[in-house]
């Protein structure tokens, strides 16, 4: 099974973070000029045994800030392959959000 963990390159400290985080998962790093949410699905569709998909990035109340994109409510619908993440993932597989 897989682990993935999905980092917002404009988190704080990153080098820092990178130093601690677990070598067996697949980290990747958002570039911040990028729809996040298209490069995340990028990802996810190399795989087909995801256990856990952590992405840590900000966000307010009611949104998340992921590359380039600010994704909330309002345009949510927009990305309608968020429907098809569960195809890569094990049936107890989760998603993890990490903001701030």
């Amino acid at each position: 099974m897989v682990t993935i963990l999905i980092i917002d390159s404009t988190v704080r400290n990153l080098d820092i973070l990178q130093q601690y985080l677990n070598i067996e998962s697949i980290i990747e790093v958002i570039p911040k000029n990028i729809n996040g949410l298209e490069f995340i699905y990028n990802i996810i569709k190399q795989y087909s045994n995801i256990e856990s998909l952590h992405i840590l990035s900000h966000g307010v109340s009611g949104s998340l800030s992921i590359g380039n994109l600010v994704l909330n409510n309002k345009n949510i619908q927009e990305y309608s392959f968020l429907s098809e993440f569960k195809n890569y993932f094990v049936e107890t597989g989760e998603i993890l959000l990490y903001a701030c």
